[in-house]
């Protein structure tokens, strides 16, 4: 009878570097699978206003609905942190007729000025969204730019706002 010749696999270092490097990948699939999840999450949009009428603060409510204007999608609610900042007064010289600008509060009282009111409002926006690759995105469907402005309007107040920063709740 012949023998056949079996040739016998031996196991060397490289081998062993190859099959470790492929379970590590596979294992780092499975974990980044496990942490980044599709599901939105709460994250809160702090903003700030300026130079807007110093009565509109009183049409600032907490848990109100805010839209964006221009798609009237939901964006979230505000919270109850929001609040005026100093008074900026504008008015005009009646002689002069040259615009001058103070920054005081409360508002003077004068005769000879006419004085409008104006003040700057912070606070935040409870929203649900996902951080993506390419930014911050709101209900899968609207890109929120860190630092840039956004036109809202809730059941009280229409505003543009200046997104000043965007963190997890």
């Amino acid at each position: 009878m012949l023998k056949e010749k079996r040739t016998k696999y031996k196991i060397n270092f490289f081998d062993i570097c190859v099959i470790l490097l492929a379970l590590v990948c596979m294992a780092s699939v499975v974990v980044r699978a496990s942490i980044v999840s599709n599901e939105p999450k709460e994250y809160v949009i702090r903003f700030q206003i300026d130079d807007i009428k110093s009565s509109s603060y009183d049409y600032f409510f907490a848990g109100d609905t805010v839209r964006i204007k221009s798609s009237n999608e939901v964006l979230g609610v505000f919270n109850n942190d929001l609040t005026r900042q100093a008074g900026i007064f504008t008015y005009n010289d009646n002689k002069e007729g040259e615009e001058v600008k103070h920054y005081f509060y409360p508002s003077p009282v004068s005769g000879r000025f006419r004085f409008e009111e104006r003040c700057s409002i912070t606070g935040s926006i409870t929203v649900m969204g996902n951080i993506k690759d390419n930014g911050f995105y709101v209900n899968d469907k609207i890109l929120i730019d860190p630092n840039g402005t956004l036109n809202i309007i809730s059941e009280h107040v229409e505003a543009t706002i200046k997104i000043t920063s965007i963190e997890a709740k």
